[in-house]
């Protein structure tokens, strides 16, 4: 199945290509997590990141349908 990923800030050094690519598809199995596409791409578990799926917060132990997009952030600061 198809998905989308879309890599913001440093987090695109982890594109499958090594060109830092901020968004491409991915193929993976039906049933895939997210931690499963986060080991995919070599991010390490201790990297400090936000994941959502469509628009939505989630965890690294949710399963991706056809057709998600998965952003991955790294933590964000200000004041």
């Amino acid at each position: 199945m198809d998905i989308e990923v879309s890599l913001f800030a440093g987090m695109g050094k982890y594109s499958p290509d090594g060109k830092e690519a901020k968004h491409f598809c991915l193929d993976v199995a039906a049933g895939t997590t997210v931690e499963s596409v986060l080991k995919k791409l070599d991010i390490p578990e201790s990297a400090p990141k936000i994941l959502i799926v469509n628009g939505m917060v989630t965890h690294s132990k949710a399963m991706l349908k056809q057709g998600d997009i998965l952003s991955i952030y790294p933590p964000v600061g200000g004041g």
